[in-house]
């Protein structure tokens, strides 16, 4: 738990300082912002494996609407960087109406 506490607390000082938040770099995607990396991946990760627990502990599986919209609009510009080693397997399949969080978590290699 200090592990995660001291992630916390050093990823809160980084976007709290306007300054660093905003630095530019040359990211896997192409130009962007410290910012826009940790709401893109770090975010990610938080969605997704908070969905993963709640799975496996039989907890709360709902994620926020305008998140999991936010994600499938996002994902399109991952290509096949998403399927690379380590990140999502492949694609499950579900009906063409499912709802947006379980065309995500399906997308997501998961079964919703």
């Amino acid at each position: 738990m200090a592990a995660w506490a001291h992630a916390r607390d050093a990823m809160q000082d980084l976007m709290e300082d306007p300054a660093r938040a905003a630095a530019e770099y040359d990211g896997f995607f192409g130009r962007t912002t410290v910012q826009d990396t940790v709401n893109r991946f770090l975010g990610f990760d938080l969605l997704v494996h908070g969905w993963d627990i709640a799975r496996a502990t039989g907890g709360d599986e709902k994620l926020p609407p305008e998140e999991v919209r936010a994600m499938i609009d996002d994902l399109d510009s991952w290509g096949e960087a998403i399927r690379s080693e380590g990140v999502c397997g492949p694609a499950v399949p579900v009906p063409d109406d499912a709802p947006g969080q379980d065309r995500l978590i399906a997308f997501l290699g998961r079964t919703p």
